[in-house]
């Protein structure tokens, strides 16, 4: 009987891991979830440029609201400084639902634009396209991907 005591003690602390890291994969997804939902819910409002919201907002406004509401980070206001918050920058093919992605639409070899990723080639952002004035979701089209600098994972 003594014997069985740390095998049992061993199990329980094996078991308690692998409940710890169910949890965080689980966080992490909720975390995502709570990205996108608060994302979506924004879809139609209107572009500004220099407005932080909740009625309208610019790129990084629109990418920085939604991030507070959901995860309660305060990021940079601005899209350049949000491309450097993390030093860990994420390739195209690395982007998984929720990345912030960062653009140089301006061609000035610097970030200018910023969108939430959220999976099948496609991203959610504050536009400020001629046509499209609005929070929007558009893909990753050939002027979107030359445009594509990097991603980062919060």
């Amino acid at each position: 009987m003594l014997t069985l005591i740390p095998i049992v003690l061993y199990l329980m602390a094996m078991l308690g891991i692998a409940y710890k890291v169910n949890e965080i994969k689980k966080s992490d997804k909720n975390s995502v979830e709570k990205i996108l939902d608060e994302a979506f819910k924004l879809l139609g409002i209107k572009y500004v440029w220099g407005a932080v919201g909740p009625d309208k907002f610019d790129c990084s406004g629109f990418v920085s609201y939604v991030i507070n509401k959901s995860l309660n980070i305060n990021l940079p206001r601005v899209s350049s400084d949000m491309a450097t918050y993390k030093n860990d920058k994420l390739g195209f093919s690395e982007l998984q639902r929720g990345d912030l992605i960062f653009f140089d639409t301006l061609n000035k070899g610097r970030v200018s634009h910023v969108g939430i990723y959220i999976g099948d080639n496609k991203f959610i952002h504050a536009s400020s396209g001629s046509k499209t004035k609005k929070v929007t979701i558009s893909e990753f089209d050939s002027y979107y991907k030359n445009k594509f600098k990097w991603g980062i994972r919060l």
